[in-house]
């Protein structure tokens, strides 16, 4: 009896040949990849801030919604409630109006960009379908920053994930009011303003090419700003590359001086382009995570956020016994 695993031998071998080839494509493109050392000297000596949202699903019959928690690392939490995700497209939408109607940290956002309503920086609309909840998250994460810069001086403002958002989509000059703002704090305040991603399609899609550069293995810690051809690739047909949501350069980091270090994805805006050293230096400064194993390498700042954000998943199922009562 044939296997139901069998596959003919030369289509193996055909596949094999395809990933020997890449293979060498990739450690020739290696090649002409630089590391560059973190800068050493005086770090930037800052409180740091770091600000995530978690979600829980909360789904029943007829209605389906998320819990959500956002948080900074120094354990404020800035909203803890639930968001209607699935449902009767008129409720969603007066539930969503009245987050943003009563909600300090999203009334504070709307403010700085000036918005009418949260409809102008979706990219979704609620009738349609869309990421209601990870819309909700970004916004209550950028909402918090806003509030954290206007109430802090000489402070690293630390976003879980990139600055650019795939949730955001502003129809206006909206995104841009919230960029010049924080150009203006940063300026004023002594503040500094950088998105890390633990985990990011650039990262995932190149991490072969990275084992083959020069000095990867090397135990030492680096920063690369990523090749714009390796951003095209690895963002084809994503918004990640539009100029209305793009903040600044990407860089590939990696704070600890050895080979199994996290390589973490780091954006720095423009407006703190000539600041790059000090930027990494301020990374370099962190005190990073050995555990547990998801936040190893991780800025001790980003971790507590994290911490400080999760809810239990028996949380949805007890709020769903009480909005099924």
């Amino acid at each position: 009896m044939t296997s139901k695993l069998s596959i003919p031998q030369e289509q193996i071998d055909e596949m094999r040949d395809i990933r020997q080839k890449r293979i060498e494509e990739l450690k020739k493109r290696a090649e002409k990849i630089n590391l560059s050392p973190l800068p050493k000297g005086k770090s930037y000596k800052a409180i740091a801030i770091s600000v995530d949202a978690s979600n829980v699903p909360v789904e029943t019959d007829v209605v389906d919604a998320v819990a959500l928690r956002c948080a900074d690392s120094n354990g404020k939490v800035h909203y803890q409630g639930i968001v209607a995700t699935d449902g009767p497209t008129p409720a969603i939408v007066k539930f969503v109006d009245g987050l943003f109607a009563t909600v300090p940290v999203l009334l504070k956002l709307r403010e700085i960009t000036q918005a009418p309503s949260w409809q102008n920086l979706a990219a979704f609309s609620p009738a349609k379908g869309g990421d209601i909840d990870r819309f909700v998250m970004e916004l209550l994460e950028w909402g918090t920053l806003v509030t954290l810069a206007q109430a802090s001086s000489q402070t690293i403002l630390l976003k879980d994930g990139l600055l650019r958002g795939k949730a955001i989509k502003p129809q206006g000059p909206y995104l841009e009011n919230l960029r010049l703002f924080f150009e203006q704090n940063c300026k004023e305040h002594g503040n500094f303003l950088i998105g890390i991603a633990k985990e990011s399609a650039a990262l995932e899609k190149n991490k072969v090419l990275l084992q083959f550069v020069k000095g990867f293995k090397d135990n030492r810690a680096f920063y690369l700003k990523i090749p714009q051809d390796i951003l095209e690739e690895s963002y084809r047909g994503w918004r990640f590359l539009a100029e209305d949501v793009i903040w600044g350069g990407l860089y590939f980091v990696r704070l600890q001086a050895h080979a199994s270090g996290r390589v973490m994805t780091v954006e720095v805006p423009d407006f703190l382009e000539e600041q790059l050293d000090d930027v990494l230096r301020i990374l370099s400064d962190f005190k990073l995570r050995s555990l547990p194993d998801r936040f190893r390498g991780l800025p001790d700042p980003i971790a507590c956020a994290h911490e400080n954000t999760n809810l239990l998943m028996n949380f949805g199922k007890s709020l769903k016994k009480e909005i099924m009562k």
